[in-house]
């Protein structure tokens, strides 16, 4: 088994998971060449991934929930068929296509794949164009990277459970250190305070409420609270701003994405969502609590297993 494609990765912290899959195909097919399709929006956080051999970066029009997806079908068909993403995912010669997602044009995209073995999440309509479906494992007691490790079982890997693991370079760190400023140093317990979270609104905890929580760990000298978020984010950690009393950093789009992942892996503490940051902390081994509602778009009970 020489090249290995895996794309249907939908946003940062999706694509933070999938890094327990790729590390665990690594240990076990260490001669595997693993190639990874990922939009503009977390392809950044895989760059230099000893995991990952390839990635191709493409803004398709049906990847990306936070952003929004284009719900016009002959937009997104148009741009399968019309961009160089087909063409040059094609002139690959994949001796497995692996795809984690459900998505009807994910489907679409692996039957068009020169591909000998196509491994995908099956059951009933599910199972169209692929070679090797996997059943959903949605008991309680099976964790997203336990079942995302499934899709490996048909290339003969069982893998037990592994924790999402991403590296730092030093630009990454400089970068950190410029925005924190004499803030940057052992003196200073950084505690992370993240209240956006993609999806719907009922994921998120309400904006007085980490204002509250900021204010308090603010209070003592040693802590340094940040709040953070994307660019989009503004207006949510605005109206956290207004509700705080105490001194804090704002963070939104001042920090590119590696920059936000070297400020989680100096954290002391996080708090946040059920989002990225919670995938990040994991990944950087930091501390978290995380406001989980426990569903995914299907609704059904699948954790993380983050402990």
């Amino acid at each position: 088994m020489k090249n290995i494609l895996f794309f249907g990765i939908v946003d940062v912290g999706d694509a933070v998971m999938k890094t327990a899959v790729f590390k665990a195909l690594r240990y076990h097919l260490p001669e595997a060449s693993i190639h990874v399709l990922l939009g503009s929006w977390n392809a950044e956080l895989l760059k230099g991934n000893p995991y990952v051999d390839k990635i191709y970066c493409y803004n398709y029009p049906w990847g990306n929930l936070y952003y929004g997806l284009d719900k016009n079908w002959l937009h997104k068909i148009y741009f399968l068929f019309s961009s160089s993403l087909l063409r040059e995912l094609r002139k690959q010669p994949f001796d497995a296509a692996i795809c984690f997602s459900l998505l009807k044009m994910d489907r679409l995209l692996i039957s068009l794949l020169r591909s000998k073995i196509k491994i995908g999440y099956g059951g009933l309509w599910k199972d169209c164009f692929l070679t090797h479906p996997v059943s959903i494992m949605d008991e309680p007691v099976v964790t997203m990277i336990e079942s995302c490790l499934s899709l490996l079982e048909p290339l003969g890997v069982k893998a037990d459970y592994c924790l999402p693991e991403l590296q730092l370079n030093n630009q990454d760190t400089n970068e950190l250190t410029i925005f924190l400023g004499n803030k940057f140093d052992e003196q200073h317990n950084i505690i992370v305070i993240c209240p956006g979270a993609g999806g719907p609104a009922n994921k998120r905890w309400l904006p007085e409420y980490f204002a509250q929580v900021a204010d308090s760990l603010a209070q003592e000298q040693e802590n340094t609270v940040v709040i953070s978020g994307s660019s989009r984010e503004k207006p949510l950690i605005d109206n956290v701003r207004k509700y705080l009393r105490n001194k804090v950093i704002i963070n939104y789009g001042k920090l590119s994405l590696r920059g936000f992942a070297a400020l989680i892996a100096r954290s002391k503490l996080v708090i946040c969502n059920n989002a990225a940051p919670m995938h990040l902390a994991a990944a950087f081994g930091r501390p978290a609590v995380v406001l989980n509602g426990g569903f995914n778009d299907q609704g059904e009970a699948l954790k993380c297993g983050y402990k």
